[in-house]
């Protein structure tokens, strides 16, 4: 399951982190300290016991327990690796979506939605 199909934002954030920083779920249950299969559990829906640790996972990440729970959190950080300032042109959207296809397939399944919304909040000047 790529990461459009997990419904829960928290969840979808940490997840993001986990493949942006390139850390793996045995590595990432062992430094915060919890079950090894947690991460595991989580995707599969067997529990939601992140939610007690978000103060460990953001710390984890360096990033803050609001930022784990914000909807636009994967937008925002796919936004700065572009260091250019976002319009609302069809041409940008698509320069930015081609950069986007070589992430990994996790990911790209979420690009498209995630650069429309880039591209509606910059329209509605957010």
């Amino acid at each position: 399951m790529g990461l459009k199909g997990i419904k829960d934002i928290t969840l979808r954030n940490i997840l993001y982190l986990l493949w942006d920083n390139d850390v793996t779920e045995l590595d990432f249950c062992l430094a915060i300290g919890i079950n090894k299969s947690a991460v595991t559990d989580w995707k599969n829906g067997k529990t939601s016991s992140y939610k007690k640790y978000l103060p460990e996972i953001a710390g984890y990440f360096k990033t803050s327990v609001l930022d784990l729970t914000r909807a636009e959190f994967i937008a925002d950080k796919l936004n700065a690796y572009t260091h250019e300032p976002v319009d609302s042109t069809d041409a940008d959207r698509n320069r930015r979506l081609n950069m986007f296809q070589s992430f990994h397939p996790e990911i790209q399944d979420i690009a498209l939605d995630v650069m429309t919304g880039i591209v509606e909040r910059a329209k509605s000047g957010q």
